[in-house]
């Protein structure tokens, strides 16, 4: 594998979907959500949105989509544009869309070990996303099995990778104030050689917004412990995305202003290769050392381009 890849984004192109275009196709024709409710031990409930195309002819892919702290499992990201009247993704949507409803508040308050996420992941997201795909046999290909997060729901997500990378293909989580660089996640990288299938994960994606309150120095550092944890630079090809003067909340520009991210987890337009999604719209910094001299840049004069080299992308 590479080594992480540092994406300082300064311009995106327009919303995909979610247009002013888009969103006078929508008003004059309302969505009709292929969706439908269901319950599960330790969460409020699940809304899954399924594609137009049917899954028994050939099985789809799967999006497990997590809220953050102050939201539900419809009032932001992918499932919240599938209710949109402004809004016409859902037409795109290539994959089965899952939204688990958490009681993250209540697991804040009194289920985190530490590391946040890792109660939610092990005691309710890892058994649910088990008896979904269980539940679901001939419907679902295994090999696009992908969970992402915002916020503390991109925390959870990346728990959730780390512990069962023999499920999940790509893992995309966004503003989230994981600490990677602890025992837990070394641990959980090291208990890989054991698992009974094979690993899966290819792609870990992190994004943040530069004007954000996550601060940026401090995610970098753990996330570079995270890349070095029992090797796990060399099993997995990691991105972090930095958008400049964005504050947090940058799962728009992540989702729907990144065409290859948009194509490959909601269009499910391309399948996730070994490089993939290919970095577009940005200024990219190729780190060769590790992430750690991006964060040493950062720290020592301001910011995390300084005194590296930089390319426009095409």
């Amino acid at each position: 594998m590479s080594a992480p890849t540092l994406t300082w984004v300064s311009s995106v192109p327009p919303q995909r979907c979610y247009s002013e275009e888009e969103r006078k196709k929508a008003s004059a024709s309302p969505p009709e959500p292929r969706m439908q409710y269901g319950m599960f031990p330790g969460m409020k409930g699940f809304a899954v949105f399924w594609p137009k195309r049917s899954c028994e002819a050939k099985a789809c892919p799967l999006v497990v989509h997590l809220h953050g702290l102050s939201d539900n499992s419809t009032t932001y990201g992918y499932p919240h544009l599938m209710l949109s009247k402004e809004s016409t993704c859902g037409e795109d949507l290539g994959a089965i869309l899952v939204a688990p409803d958490l009681d993250i508040v209540q697991e804040a308050l009194v289920g985190y070990t530490g590391f946040g996420g890792v109660t939610v992941a092990q005691t309710v997201m890892l058994p649910f996303v088990e008896a979904f795909l269980a539940n679901h046999t001939g419907l679902i290909d295994r090999s696009r099995v992908y969970v992402t997060g915002l916020s503390n729901g991109g925390e959870i997500a990346l728990n959730m990778a780390l512990m069962r990378p023999d499920v999940f293909s790509l893992v995309v989580a966004t503003d989230c104030t994981y600490v990677a660089g602890g025992p837990f996640a070394a641990k959980s990288v090291r208990a890989w050689g054991k698992l009974k299938q094979p690993v899966q994960l290819s792609t870990i994606v992190v994004s943040y917004g530069s004007a954000g309150d996550v601060e940026i120095s401090k995610a970098l550092d753990s996330l570079s412990d995270l890349s070095a944890a029992a090797g796990l630079s060399e099993k997995v090809h990691m991105q972090v995305r930095i958008y400049d003067k964005v504050g947090h909340g940058v799962w728009d520009a992540t989702w729907l202003q990144w065409p290859d991210m948009y194509d490959v987890m909601f269009a499910q337009r391309a399948r996730l290769g070994a490089a993939t999604p290919v970095t577009r719209w940005a200024v990219q910094v190729v780190v060769l050392l590790a992430l750690a001299v991006a964060c040493a840049a950062y720290r020592s004069f301001g910011g995390p381009l300084a005194g590296a080299q930089a390319r426009k992308a095409p």
